[in-house]
């Protein structure tokens, strides 16, 4: 009777004594807003979080799409060349904020286009925004330097999130890791 007692009160005390034997670390992954795999129209390697969007190149029709699912602001990640024009205009006509941060076709991406790119992630309030690359590595490879500037995700983690969400390994991870090995996080957000 007495160890069935215990054994109750045990079982009762578990959930109140658990919680606090979490590990820093732990913690601070689940304060973190859920990234989660998404859908959006035609586009490629969506994922959304925390009312951030971020993928492939979407069509005129997803553009529509994500306005109805209450996106006010679209960055394009990759340089918009002539056959991009159509979606600049379409973001006017459905007037969804447009941002382009002036990359060059050929040229890799520069240290200012990424700390532009930050900032308007990194905004709060920030309206709900779709990011968008050709094919969705880059626009990963931000959002794992928005993890780890704009909310404190440690590198790692960020590009294991960022791999599982359409980054392609090598390059991409490289130009995180040497991003933040040239710009600690509290200078980044100081620069602003």
């Amino acid at each position: 009777m007495l160890v069935t007692r215990l054994l109750q009160f045990g079982l009762l005390a578990a959930p109140l004594v658990l919680p606090a034997c979490r590990t820093t670390a732990s913690h601070e992954r689940e304060a973190q807003p859920a990234l989660e795999s998404s859908e959006l129209g035609t586009m490629h390697n969506v994922a959304v979080c925390d009312g951030l969007w971020f993928g492939g190149m979407p069509s005129v029709d997803d553009l529509d799409l994500a306005r109805r699912r209450g996106v006010e602001r679209v960055i394009a990640v990759c340089p918009v060349s002539t056959s991009e024009l159509p979606l600049r205009a379409t973001c006017s006509r459905l007037g969804l904020e447009w941002h382009e941060l002036g990359l060059v076709e050929g040229n890799p991406i520069s240290d200012e286009a990424v700390v532009r790119a930050l900032e308007l992630m990194g905004e709060s309030p920030r309206p709900r925004t779709l990011m968008f690359c050709r094919d969705g590595s880059r626009s990963a490879m931000l959002f794992a330097l928005h993890r780890v500037v704009n909310q404190g995700m440690k590198v790692e983690d960020a590009l294991i999130e960022a791999r599982r969400s359409g980054m392609r390994p090598g390059e991409a991870e490289d130009y995180v890791r040497d991003f933040m090995r040239k710009n600690d996080r509290d200078s980044v957000l100081a620069g602003r």
